[in-house]
């Protein structure tokens, strides 16, 4: 009965460990745009919502915002 009980247990837990694995692997996946034609920038999931187009002008032109890389000289 007991051993019943510990495999319970196991199980819970790898669901719930499960569940933290998805979530996690949804936030990674958010990537900001920018409106080609207004400059706005824009969630994925309000693109997602509006099928592709810019709530602000109704374009459906967009590019991935990059980050700056700042380069230092090395002596």
């Amino acid at each position: 009965m007991q051993e019943t009980l510990k495999q319970k247990k196991l199980m819970q837990e790898t669901k719930t460990q499960r569940k933290n694995k998805s979530k996690k692997i949804k936030i990674n996946k958010m990537a900001n745009y920018k409106c080609f034609k207004c400059g706005k920038k824009i969630a994925h999931k309000a693109l997602q919502k509006t099928k592709g187009k810019c709530t602000y002008c109704d374009s459906r032109i967009f590019y991935k915002v990059r980050s700056t890389v700042t380069r230092i000289k090395a002596d």
